[in-house]
């Protein structure tokens, strides 16, 4: 889809009444591959101004209460940044 098509969609969108856009929201968020994209967009937005904290600091909080140790373990696979591959054990 070109810009020109986002753009006239948009325009589109402006357009309808309260209750068309009620309709066209229920019907998309009904429609699976869509619906999960809305529910991921809703809770990123949700989300946005928590406080956030480096991956990192987050292994080692789980890695020290041993839950994420065990449960890679348990799966033979570990995973040391979200950048890195995951290794077999």
């Amino acid at each position: 889809m070109g810009v020109t098509t986002v753009v006239e969609v948009l325009e589109a969108l402006r357009s309808l009444s309260k209750e068309e856009r009620a309709v066209l929201w229920e019907k998309l968020v009904d429609t699976p591959e869509i619906g999960e994209e809305i529910e991921d967009i809703a809770t990123i937005l949700e989300r946005r101004d928590e406080p956030s904290r480096p991956y990192a600091e987050f292994v080692s909080e789980l890695r020290g209460k041993n839950s994420l140790l065990l449960q890679q373990k348990s799966l033979g696979k570990i995973w040391d940044s979200p950048e890195e591959d995951v290794y077999e054990l």
